[in-house]
């Protein structure tokens, strides 16, 4: 193209691209990290005052799996598997997890679906404590208003009557004592008097609840006497489910840890034998990898900023056109292209080529991803057994400055599980292990190369600093098989296993709850 300039050219500007390329890489990694903290910062904390359209979300819609239900459900399926086992008649005490999802429910929506779980697990009181003063902010005459009268109208009467049972049960105690025949009921014309009667809710309220709020609406119809206890048992029952499946799941990956590694020790005997692949020396001038590292991270932060900045929140609509976005990211790839590089020479240079045969460079590739698993293994257990307390269940991730509520649906989640089985192994993987990697072994040498370029693979996700350290020494995995191959595919193969079995992890998570 006439106005980008022919790397191979005495260009005037080849010169100053040449001396720019480090600096804006530098820059590109930098704001990359800064972008990431800063949202995984806002996503991961609830505001202490939150955004006014957010608290007035009236628009209810069926959750499918947006931390607030898959919290929620985790929280009453376990107790409820736990007072089963117990036998016991009343939940355990979990007060720090209704404490955290109070404080995470923002909206109006959300805080009226609590107030149901909160109703299950401290008494119909606690619900109609919460949905009095819901009752004082909602927009009256709407489909929330009339789902808070009637259920504020039902947990009142399930108040009265839970508090007609601990009278009577208490009077039954003091008269059913043989060695206490003296001592007075408390309330003797509870003998007489008959219990509150409970009106079940109509059939369009039982409807509108269900069709609106799913779970919660489903959990607001198994609450209170004459319960369908049959219903309930159904509902909150998955805990051990869950539990069973991924301890099943833990099992095997050790197992395939291991025979990975037995393969891994088998694949470089054999290489040793055989001879190491010779490194490949570039082609082209190693500057205009550098110069696509550099424009990849930028338009990377741009995109992420213009999503933040304009979009500002994750409805699904707003997700899609965010993921649309990162996909046209690949497009910043055929830079070396557009500056006069060959096709060819691109490809070889990028390590997207065959190496020793794409069979064996996939096999490679599963082999050392399956031994990556045990080394994951080995390292969750030493974090577990050093881990000063446990957690009753999975960590919450609250809502923050850009959610809305109810933005996570199955559609969402596939597109996530997609960009990341198919666009990560592929776009990271080029980007840093084919150019940044390849740039910083020609300059610094094979091992200062594999951990820098470790340490910018790992430092530029959305975690936190021990999650940032984790993806690091896994990126040290990948770095030494695109040095060992000198090819890209078992490097793709080992990303696409890992995040796979991540995802994985996640949806089947959200499958077994139910």
């Amino acid at each position: 193209m006439g106005f980008i300039p022919n790397v191979y050219e005495e260009h005037e500007a080849n010169p100053w691209i040449r001396r720019l390329a480090p600096l804006a890489t530098l820059v590109g990694i930098a704001l990359m990290i800064v972008l990431q903290q800063f949202l995984r910062v806002e996503s991961g904390a609830t505001l202490v005052t939150p955004l006014p359209e957010i608290q007035a979300y009236e628009n209810a819609r069926e959750p499918i799996a947006g931390n607030l239900v898959s919290e929620s459900k985790w929280i009453l399926k376990s107790q409820h598997f736990l007072k089963m086992v117990h036998e016991g008649d009343a939940y355990p005490e979990i007060a720090e997890d209704v404490e955290r999802l109070e404080k995470d429910a923002i909206s109006r929506v959300d805080r009226f679906r609590i107030a149901i779980v909160v109703a299950d697990v401290r008494g119909s009181k606690a619900g109609v404590e919460r949905l009095e003063k819901l009752e004082k902010e909602v927009e009256p005459g709407g489909a929330l208003a009339a789902e808070i009268f009637w259920m504020l109208k039902r947990y009142r009467e399930c108040a009265r009557f839970e508090e007609y049972e601990v009278a009577r049960k208490q009077f039954e105690n003091e008269i059913g004592d043989a060695g206490k025949q003296s001592a007075k009921p408390a309330k003797p014309i509870l003998l007489k008097a008959p219990a509150p009667e409970v009106v079940p809710l109509s059939a369009e309220m039982q409807t509108s609840l269900i069709s609106r709020h799913g779970f919660f609406g489903s959990l607001a119809l198994v609450q209170g006497p004459g319960r369908d206890e049959s219903a309930r048992n159904s509902l909150l029952s998955g805990y051990f489910d869950v539990i069973q499946f991924f301890g099943i799941k833990s099992i095997l990956e050790w197992i395939v840890g291991v025979i990975g590694a037995l393969l891994l020790i088998a694949l470089l005997l054999i290489q040793r034998a055989d001879g190491w692949i010779e490194a490949h020396e570039h082609d082209a001038p190693l500057t205009v990898y550098l110069e696509t590292v550099a424009i990849s991270l930028l338009a990377f932060c741009f995109m992420n900023g213009i999503g933040v900045l304009l979009l500002g929140n994750s409805s699904p609509t707003a997700v899609a056109i965010s993921e649309i976005m990162i996909w046209l990211l690949p497009v910043c790839l055929i830079w070396p292209r557009l500056r006069g590089v060959p096709w060819k020479t691109m490809m070889k240079d990028l390590g997207l080529h065959r190496g020793e045969g794409i069979f064996k460079e996939v096999f490679v590739g599963v082999a050392v991803g399956c031994t990556s698993m045990l080394f994951y293994k080995t390292l969750e257990w030493l974090l577990s057994a050093f881990a000063s307390n446990t957690e009753t269940g999975p960590e919450m991730t609250p809502p923050g400055m850009y959610d809305t509520p109810d933005s996570a649906t199955w559609f969402t989640i596939w597109l996530g599980v997609l960009g990341a089985i198919v666009w990560a192994p592929i776009v990271e993987e080029i980007t840093d292990r084919g150019a940044l990697q390849g740039w910083f072994r020609a300059k610094l040498g094979p091992i200062p190369a594999i951990v820098l370029t470790a340490a910018v693979f790992g430092f530029t996700h959305q975690y936190t600093l021990d999650g940032l350290l984790i993806v690091s020494l896994g990126g040290l995995f990948f770095c030494a098989v695109r040095e060992w191959r000198q090819c890209l595919i078992a490097p793709i193969v080992m990303h696409f296993m890992h995040n796979a079995m991540i995802s994985f992890d996640e949806v089947m998570y959200l499958v077994k709850l139910g």
